[in-house]
């Protein structure tokens, strides 16, 4: 019996032929940004003694009160930002070098951050002192913040600045809540929830014409939930303006341990 052979021949079909070719050549994979990899040094130390004479006339070491403050320098490299640092969930132990423990340790709710956002200062506080002897204070425990990965802008043309006029960014809002004359311009104020007014980075403005407007921050500050922030617009009158806010994008909660030793000697930056 012969043997017959059988070739068949499969037609290219365009989707099949498509589906083939995205599989065989993958799509090329955004880069990821770098890990975040926060480094902690001290900033400084501030020990204060009692102050002498009476309570009513006392006069007092640098004029402040009685305590330890040990100030650490929290650094991320870009694109990654601090916002905000959450008190409620950090944690601070402090002692002297002979292991006695500092009275009320407490993490300050109001740190510094540069511009950039890449560097926050906090200050560690505690109202007891180290014991006579002592050659450093000791700080542990661990620091949560709000950081982001990015910013993306929201553009709002034909703004007007007057008390009530809602403010939407995407799915946060907030509300012009006071509008003030000044020499050089109107100082307006926004409100709305924390998240909304802790989440601009920058904002940029421009009139009908397309000008830039200079917008520079004023105040800012509130409790729980209400916040508000200031801004002032060098312009002439109240005109409707084309505001473009940069918010913190990518938001993440970050917690930062530390374990450090702070004496007399400042480390290099």
């Amino acid at each position: 019996m012969r043997k017959v052979a059988l070739a068949l021949s499969i037609l290219a079909i365009p989707g099949l032929a498509a589906a083939q070719s995205r599989k065989g050549t993958p799509a090329a994979k955004k880069a990821a940004a770098a890990p975040l990899a926060p480094k902690v040094v001290v900033a400084g130390v501030r020990v204060v003694g009692p102050g002498y004479g009476p309570e009513d006339n006392r006069t007092r070491p640098f004029n402040y009160d009685p305590g330890t403050t040990v100030v650490l320098a929290v650094r991320v490299a870009p694109p990654y930002a601090f916002v905000e640092i959450q008190k409620d969930q950090s944690s601070l132990e402090m002692a002297d070098s002979q292991g006695t423990v500092l009275e009320k340790p407490e993490v300050d709710w109001n740190p510094d951050f540069t511009k950039d956002g890449t560097v926050v200062l906090v200050d560690l506080d505690a109202d007891g002192l180290p014991a006579e002897g002592s050659s450093h204070v000791a700080a542990k425990g661990s620091l949560v913040f709000k950081v982001s990965s990015g910013v993306k802008t929201i553009k709002l043309p034909g703004v007007r600045l007057e008390k009530g006029t809602p403010i939407k960014l995407g799915t946060m809002a907030l509300t012009i809540t006071e509008v003030e004359d000044g020499s050089e311009g109107p100082r307006v104020t926004f409100k709305g929830t924390k998240a909304a007014v802790k989440g601009i980075k920058a904002l940029r403005a421009k009139d009908a014409k397309g000008s830039p407007v200079e917008a520079s921050w004023s105040h800012a500050g509130g409790w729980d939930e209400e916040y508000e922030s200031g801004y002032r617009f060098k312009m002439a009158g109240k005109g409707s303006l084309t505001l473009e806010f940069d918010m913190y994008d990518g938001l993440r909660d970050l917690a930062v341990p530390f374990d450090v030793k702070a004496g007399v000697g400042v480390p290099v930056q």
